[in-house]
Protein backbone atom coordinates (compact mmCIF):
# COMPACT_ATOMS: atom_id res chain seq x y z
CA UNK A 1 0.00 0.00 0.00
CA UNK A 2 1.32 3.40 -0.96
CA UNK A 3 0.83 6.02 1.72
CA UNK A 4 1.15 9.76 1.51
CA UNK A 5 2.52 12.07 4.21
CA UNK A 6 -0.75 11.90 6.10
CA UNK A 7 -0.68 8.09 6.52
CA UNK A 8 -3.88 6.68 5.16
CA UNK A 9 -7.56 7.50 5.12
CA UNK A 10 -10.59 5.29 5.62
CA UNK A 11 -14.15 5.92 4.54
CA UNK A 12 -16.89 4.44 6.73
CA UNK A 13 -20.54 4.40 5.71
CA UNK A 14 -22.90 3.53 8.54
CA UNK A 15 -26.54 2.65 7.95
CA UNK A 16 -28.10 3.75 11.23
CA UNK A 17 -31.62 2.87 12.28
CA UNK A 18 -33.57 6.03 11.35
CA UNK A 19 -35.01 6.54 14.82
CA UNK A 20 -31.51 6.34 16.36
CA UNK A 21 -29.44 8.63 14.11
CA UNK A 22 -29.27 11.55 16.55
CA UNK A 23 -28.53 9.21 19.48
CA UNK A 24 -25.76 7.58 17.44
CA UNK A 25 -24.19 10.93 16.51
CA UNK A 26 -24.27 12.12 20.11
CA UNK A 27 -22.58 8.92 21.34
CA UNK A 28 -19.90 9.24 18.66
CA UNK A 29 -19.25 12.84 19.67
CA UNK A 30 -19.11 12.11 23.41
CA UNK A 31 -17.37 8.72 23.46
CA UNK A 32 -15.62 7.90 20.18
CA UNK A 33 -13.97 11.23 19.39
CA UNK A 34 -12.06 11.33 22.72
CA UNK A 35 -10.61 7.91 21.88
CA UNK A 36 -9.59 9.18 18.44
CA UNK A 37 -7.81 12.04 20.16
CA UNK A 38 -6.15 9.68 22.64
CA UNK A 39 -4.65 7.68 19.77
CA UNK A 40 -3.86 10.58 17.44
CA UNK A 41 -6.54 9.58 14.93
CA UNK A 42 -8.11 12.52 13.08
CA UNK A 43 -11.69 12.84 11.99
CA UNK A 44 -11.45 14.66 8.65
CA UNK A 45 -15.20 14.82 8.13
CA UNK A 46 -18.55 13.46 9.17
CA UNK A 47 -21.73 13.75 7.11
CA UNK A 48 -25.34 12.66 7.25
CA UNK A 49 -26.63 10.97 4.13
CA UNK A 50 -28.71 12.87 1.62
CA UNK A 51 -32.41 12.76 0.95
CA UNK A 52 -34.76 9.83 0.81
CA UNK A 53 -34.03 6.26 1.81
CA UNK A 54 -30.35 6.85 2.62
CA UNK A 55 -30.87 9.91 4.84
CA UNK A 56 -30.06 7.71 7.83
CA UNK A 57 -26.49 7.13 6.65
CA UNK A 58 -23.62 8.60 8.64
CA UNK A 59 -20.37 8.87 6.71
CA UNK A 60 -16.92 9.31 8.26
CA UNK A 61 -13.59 10.15 6.66
CA UNK A 62 -10.81 9.26 9.11
CA UNK A 63 -7.05 9.89 8.91
CA UNK A 64 -4.54 7.51 10.54
CA UNK A 65 -0.80 8.17 10.88
CA UNK A 66 0.05 4.56 10.03
CA UNK A 67 -1.11 0.97 10.50
CA UNK A 68 0.14 0.89 14.11
CA UNK A 69 -2.02 3.94 14.82
CA UNK A 70 -5.03 2.16 13.28
CA UNK A 71 -4.41 -1.05 15.24
CA UNK A 72 -3.81 0.78 18.52
CA UNK A 73 -7.23 2.43 18.34
CA UNK A 74 -9.26 -0.62 17.41
CA UNK A 75 -7.48 -2.95 19.86
CA UNK A 76 -7.70 -0.52 22.78
CA UNK A 77 -9.75 -2.33 25.47
CA UNK A 78 -11.54 0.96 26.19
CA UNK A 79 -12.62 1.19 22.53
CA UNK A 80 -13.72 -2.45 22.38
CA UNK A 81 -15.74 -2.12 25.60
CA UNK A 82 -17.22 1.21 24.51
CA UNK A 83 -18.41 -0.23 21.22
CA UNK A 84 -20.37 -2.93 23.06
CA UNK A 85 -21.54 -0.68 25.92
CA UNK A 86 -22.90 2.02 23.62
CA UNK A 87 -24.98 -0.50 21.67
CA UNK A 88 -23.52 0.51 18.32
CA UNK A 89 -24.03 -2.97 16.88
CA UNK A 90 -27.78 -2.70 17.51
CA UNK A 91 -27.91 0.83 16.07
CA UNK A 92 -26.10 0.42 12.78
CA UNK A 93 -24.38 -1.70 10.20
CA UNK A 94 -21.31 -0.36 8.48
CA UNK A 95 -18.83 -0.83 5.69
CA UNK A 96 -15.36 0.63 5.54
CA UNK A 97 -12.84 1.22 2.79
CA UNK A 98 -9.17 2.03 2.86
CA UNK A 99 -8.69 4.92 0.44
CA UNK A 100 -5.38 5.00 -1.39
CA UNK A 101 -5.26 7.84 -3.94
CA UNK A 102 -3.68 7.10 -7.30
CA UNK A 103 -0.79 9.24 -8.50
CA UNK A 104 -2.95 11.58 -10.63
CA UNK A 105 -5.61 12.13 -7.97
CA UNK A 106 -6.00 15.78 -6.92
CA UNK A 107 -6.71 14.57 -3.39
CA UNK A 108 -3.00 13.76 -2.93
CA UNK A 109 -2.22 17.47 -2.69
CA UNK A 110 -5.25 18.05 -0.48
CA UNK A 111 -4.14 15.28 1.90
CA UNK A 112 -0.68 16.81 2.14
CA UNK A 113 -2.25 20.13 3.12
CA UNK A 114 -4.64 18.46 5.58
CA UNK A 115 -1.69 16.71 7.24
CA UNK A 116 -0.12 20.13 7.85
CA UNK A 117 -3.25 21.73 9.31
CA UNK A 118 -3.99 21.62 12.97
CA UNK A 119 -7.51 22.57 13.98
CA UNK A 120 -8.68 22.91 17.55
CA UNK A 121 -11.41 24.71 19.37
CA UNK A 122 -10.74 27.11 22.20
CA UNK A 123 -13.29 25.81 24.67
CA UNK A 124 -13.60 28.98 26.70
CA UNK A 125 -14.29 31.21 23.70
CA UNK A 126 -15.91 28.75 21.32
CA UNK A 127 -13.51 29.94 18.60
CA UNK A 128 -12.00 27.59 16.04
CA UNK A 129 -8.27 28.07 15.58
CA UNK A 130 -6.49 26.79 12.46
CA UNK A 131 -2.69 26.52 12.40
CA UNK A 132 -0.63 25.65 9.33
CA UNK A 133 2.65 23.77 9.84
CA UNK A 134 5.17 23.97 7.01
Amino acid sequence: MQTTQHGFVTLWINDVKPERVFEYLEKVKEHVLPLYEKHGVRLLGCWRGGLGPKSNQVIFLIDYRDLDNFNALYSDPEYVAMDAKMGFMEMRSNMGWLLNPVDFSPIQQMCTLIARLEVHQEASLGNVVVSFHS
